[in-house]
């Protein structure tokens, strides 16, 4: 079952979250959605668009969310009869 990774950075001060660009990602499964989403969260926050200065101003957090993929069942092929 495959999952797409949500990443957002988050603002205790605004009381808001926003979606970090490139996100959402699919994933092959569960267990790697979580391990990614920890380890990318990090980056996303700390790799270098954010200052400390605005991660103390704006108290700044991640959060990251693995959603299960949902794929619709495949339509039913109509044979034309003629």
């Amino acid at each position: 079952m495959k999952f797409f990774l949500t990443v957002y950075i988050c603002s205790f001060v605004a009381n808001q979250c926003m979606v970090a660009p490139g996100y959402p990602k699919p994933k092959i499964d569960y267990y790697h959605c979580m391990k990614d989403g920890l380890g990318e969260s990090y980056e996303v926050l700390f790799g270098g668009e954010f200052s400390e200065d605005d991660i103390v101003v704006a108290r700044l957090y991640p959060k990251w969310a693995c959603d299960k993929v949902i794929v619709p069942p495949k339509k039913p092929v109509q044979k034309n009869s003629l």
